[in-house]
């Protein structure tokens, strides 16, 4: 007991004032806590207020923009249909100048053809055409060639006719060298229908053509010297081989017995065809039968149009091989009739032709024909053959070989091996699994998919215009009044075009069988990374750029390729068009040699990592000048309304469509520019000729720069 009560003494008391301090300090905490709420209350209700006066200042500056806006698309609409009216005249006499010029042109080819005595129809006439085609298709070579006029009743064909039968189908190939120009020609002036057309006239005289070959092969394997082979066992010569060349198709015939299954059978065809096919011992374990080798080398083919593949495009000449199989020779009958013995020592026989229908068609020996190829027990043949001295080869390190596939209408380049090429002597051999249509080919686009373009006047009536390729050739063009020619690349094979006065259909025609296609347009299938522009913008920016082109300097926008990335309120605009209708370019005036020297030397200076890195993603050749000089360049948009100045440049981030505050959109180009103009310039784009124009126009519309 003392215990706890000693203990109970030992606790303190709280006293009243100390609970009473306490319950005030829980009043105070709670009355802050209050303030401190109601002063939260207030800031939120006043940044509500702040909020809501922004928005509605926001909404109020949305509609002030919206407004003035409208009043500046009214204000620009108006403008432009102005100029439009204004400009209706000079539309008028841009179409009758063109008239004008076109038949002055037409009346210059009729007069120069017939200076030449050229026997080919003008195949511009459709009823000319139509004419020669049917006469070449129903052309008879007993009737119209004097020395065999005397074979008229039996017309029996003897191999050293084959040179008449060639020379028939080399007047049918001349005319389609110059139908391919026609082609390149509508393609200028922006004419598909004849473009079509021409392109359907040029299908069917190379299928007259191969017809007209498979013809001859018969009557070659049907006569005496070829089908003595099939009889002649195990001698030596007992080969045949012929062969008959012309300027664009070369035609070569080989017959063996197929007797000796223990060695390879080599075939050999002489200059100019100068093709050597090496068929293995396994093709006469399999035949056990006379075979037959046709080769052809034809300039003119129609694989160009066929061409369904986005990925190869051919280049020059197409090699086919084939395997035949060869007649069964006539047979001797002896003592038809009751013939005596004295008839038998004097060797009178009686020759009969058997089975005469299956003669008259080619038949093809099943080789090397299969479309996936087992690597093991593969079916191969290995060619030499000589790549004439005019075809470019973009890249002579990697060759590339194409077989045309059939079924999907297209070059592949699977199962090749053993590609050798040889610069000095231009002889390429190849080891293939497929017997087919061959052709050396390369990546489509890899000469449109331009790296950097580029056109500056350089003259009176004259500018040029430098083309940077994927193929790491650059390409310079100079036009001069109504021709072109060609300063650049100087290389050994297009030496009979260098520097040689053309027109713009004629060079790009001429390119293209050199296997340099500078034309997206004229295959059936352009390149995946070429752009889907608007035909009637891309035509009218070429317009545009063609009447300036005598004294401003154009070239190509990074821009023209990011349309769509808009970042300011043009982005509304921008997404109501597709990408093909906008085109986006960069425009200047000239550079003076001083400006060109200090831009020289600032590009020597500035030789940082980052200049580096952007060559190197760029893969350009005028890097430099890009970084260096972004500034001095106008960037224009063309859509279908409008032409104007676009608030970026190259060194921008993003594009922006806007267009700058001091300056205004107009209907053309010209008005566009006519601020940067002097007196001298605007007399000088004044006095600039009609067909120095129409030139640089029809030089676009064959390359098509805009499209990258």
């Amino acid at each position: 007991l003392n215990f706890e009560a000693a203990r109970s003494n030992s606790i303190p008391t709280m006293s009243k004032k100390e609970k009473k301090s306490k319950k005030q300090k829980k009043k105070e905490l709670e009355e802050k806590r209050r303030l401190e709420e109601e002063l939260l209350r207030q800031q939120q209700e006043e940044e509500r207020k702040r909020q809501e006066e922004l928005e509605q200042q926001r909404r109020e500056e949305e509609e002030r923009q919206r407004l003035l806006r409208e009043k500046r698309r009214k204000e620009e609409l108006l403008r432009l249909d102005k100029e439009s009216e204004e400009d209706s005249d000079l539309v008028e006499k841009r179409q009758s100048d063109l008239q004008r010029l076109v038949c002055e042109q037409s009346q210059q080819r009729e007069w120069k053809n017939h200076l030449k005595c050229d026997p080919l129809p003008d195949i511009t006439n459709v009823r000319e055409l139509n004419d020669f085609v049917t006469q070449w298709k129903e052309y008879d070579v007993y009737q119209e060639i004097d020395a065999l006029r005397n074979n008229v009743t039996n017309k029996k064909f003897h191999v050293t006719q084959m040179k008449y039968f060639m020379q028939d189908i080399e007047n049918g190939y001349k005319l389609l060298h110059n139908l391919q120009t026609v082609i390149f020609g509508a393609i200028q002036q922006n004419d598909t229908e004849h473009a079509q057309n021409a392109t359907r006239k040029y299908i069917e005289m190379v299928e007259i053509g191969q017809q007209k070959i498979d013809a001859l092969t018969i009557k070659c394997l049907n006569d005496d010297y070829f089908t003595s082979a099939a009889v002649a066992g195990m001698k030596e010569d007992g080969d045949a081989i012929d062969s008959c060349s012309q300027r664009h198709i070369q035609f070569g015939l080989w017959a063996s017995p197929m007797s000796n299954a223990f060695k390879d059978s080599k075939i050999e065809f002489a200059h100019p065809l100068s093709i050597k096919i090496e068929l293995p011992k396994t093709v006469a374990m399999k035949a056990k039968m006379p075979l037959a080798c046709r080769a052809t080398y034809s300039v003119h083919h129609a694989f160009i149009q066929y061409n369904c593949s986005t990925e190869y495009e051919s280049v020059g000449p197409v090699l086919n091989v084939q395997l035949l199989k060869l007649p069964a020779p006539p047979r001797d009958v002896f003592g038809i009739n009751g013939a005596t013995s004295t008839e038998e020592s004097s060797r009178s026989w009686l020759v009969q032709n058997v089975n005469n229908d299956e003669q008259e068609t080619l038949k093809p020996w099943e080789y090397a024909i299969a479309d996936d190829v087992d690597q093991k027990s593969a079916e191969t043949v290995h060619i030499t053959y000589k790549l004439p001295s005019y075809i470019v080869v973009c890249d002579t390190e990697q060759i590339t070989m194409g077989w045309w596939h059939e079924r999907t209408q297209q070059w592949k380049s699977s199962d090749f091996k053993d590609i050798a090429y040889d610069k000095q002597q231009r002889v390429l051999s190849f080891t293939t699994c497929h017997l087919a249509p061959l052709c050396l080919v390369q990546p489509r686009g890899i000469w449109y998919e331009y790296v950097d373009w580029k056109l500056t006047p350089s003259g009176v009536e004259r500018c040029t215009l430098s083309l940077s390729t994927r193929c790491k050739l650059e390409f310079v063009i100079e036009i001069i009044g109504g021709q072109c020619k060609l300063l650049q690349p100087d290389i050994p094979e297009l030496k009979h075009i260098h520097r040689q006065l053309l027109k713009p259909h004629q060079l790009l025609s001429v390119l293209r069988w050199s296997g340099v296609n500078l034309c997206a347009s004229i295959a059936r299938n352009q390149s995946t990374r070429c752009l889907q522009k608007n035909a009637e913008i891309e035509s009218f920016a070429h317009l545009e750029i063609s009447n300036v082109a005598a004294v401003f300097q154009t070239s190509m926008s990074k821009w023209n390729r990011s349309v769509h990335n808009a970042s300011t309120q043009a982005e509304a605009e921008a997404d109501a068009y597709e990408s093909g209708d906008v085109i986006i370019f960069r425009v200047r005036k000239p550079l003076s040699p001083n400006e060109e020297a200090d831009l020289l030397q600032s590009a020597e200076q500035q030789n940082d990592a980052n200049a580096q890195d952007a060559e190197n993603k760029d893969g350009t050749h005028d890097i430099r000048d890009k970084i260096n000089d972004a500034e001095m360049w106008h960037t224009v948009m063309i859509n279908a309304e409008k032409c104007t100045f676009i608030d970026c440049n190259e060194k921008s981030t993003e594009i922006n469509l806007n267009t700058p505050a001091h300056e205004l959109s107009h209907k053309t180009l010209l008005r566009c520019l006519t601020a940067y103009c002097t007196e001298d310039d605007l007399r000088d784009l004044e006095n600039t000729s009609f067909r120095f124009k129409e030139t640089v126009r029809r030089m676009l519309n064959l390359l098509n720069p805009l499209r990258v």
